[in-house]
């Protein structure tokens, strides 16, 4: 009776995972194919998992295979996944222009740098004065002491002269065996002044500061960010933003100094 006891199909017995669930023999295995704490085979990795957590470990296994999720059609093993972005045709890839954070589908570089050409010559330019800002930064001192020679003047510029929109250039000065002179430009857009190295037997590395004076007084000052290398005919320009002369004034004056360095 004991024996039979142990195989009779209708003894009410308990799920052998655990769970509350009694069921009779005979119906055991129906429950099993159902009981969350059933050990599940991963067709994958070939770890068991009970049914109640392989939705999760489905879902996260790294050997489970899915699509490439930038839909290239390729289907990979998960743990392989980080490895095929960095190689599929559909990836997006960062534009190497400096400031530029837009992101274009790899083979459309030219279609971006075409959308955006104003803005990357705009943020290389920018790129360009910030590495000459640094390198002259860091060399401060030294270019400090290496300056060979100044020259300061006032220059006054007639009112009436500037009426007409043409450009105004200074009286010819020398420095350091060479020949400049400043010319003021009418605004295109903005007002400039051009330092130009008229004559010259060598370049010469140079470094402007023009100071708007009113009634004796510093108003305004502008000046090159660092110096530049100028060759005899060629001329270096300085945004200025002096305003516009009062109804009643009848003069500009600006105080000029050049710096002339004893490299190039």
């Amino acid at each position: 009776m004991q024996n039979h006891g142990e195989s009779c199909p209708f003894m009410q017995i308990q799920c052998p995972n655990g769970c509350a669930e009694i069921q009779r023999r005979d119906r055991l295995d129906e429950h099993l194919a159902t009981c969350p704490l059933q050990q599940v085979l991963c067709t994958f990795c070939k770890v068991k998992v009970r049914r109640l957590h392989f939705p999760n470990h489905e879902q996260n296994c790294s050997e489970g295979v899915r699509h490439c999720p930038l839909q290239c059609g390729e289907q990979l093993q998960r743990s392989h996944i980080h490895l095929h972005l960095n190689d599929c045709p559909k990836r997006f890839v960062k534009c190497t222009v400096k400031g530029c954070n837009n992101y274009y589908a790899l083979g459309a570089e030219k279609v971006h740098d075409l959308e955006y050409q104003e803005s990357h010559q705009a943020l290389l330019k920018n790129e360009v004065e910030r590495l000459k800002s640094v390198l002259f930064n860091k060399a401060d001192e030294k270019v400090e002491r290496e300056i060979k020679n100044r020259k300061s003047f006032r220059w006054t510029i007639k009112v009436a002269d500037l009426a007409d929109g043409k450009d105004v250039a200074s009286p010819p000065f020398r420095l350091e065996r060479g020949m400049f002179r400043c010319i003021w430009r009418r605004p295109s857009p903005a007002q400039q002044i051009v330092l130009e190295n008229v004559a010259s037997s060598k370049p010469l590395t140079v470094r402007g500061r023009f100071t708007l004076l009113k009634d004796g007084d510093v108003a305004k000052t502008f000046e090159n960010r660092f110096p530049e290398i100028l060759h005899e005919g060629r001329a270096i320009s300085t945004e200025v933003d002096f305003g516009h002369p009062r109804h009643d004034q009848l003069e500009l004056e600006i105080k000029v100094d050049i710096a002339i360095y004893s490299y190039i």
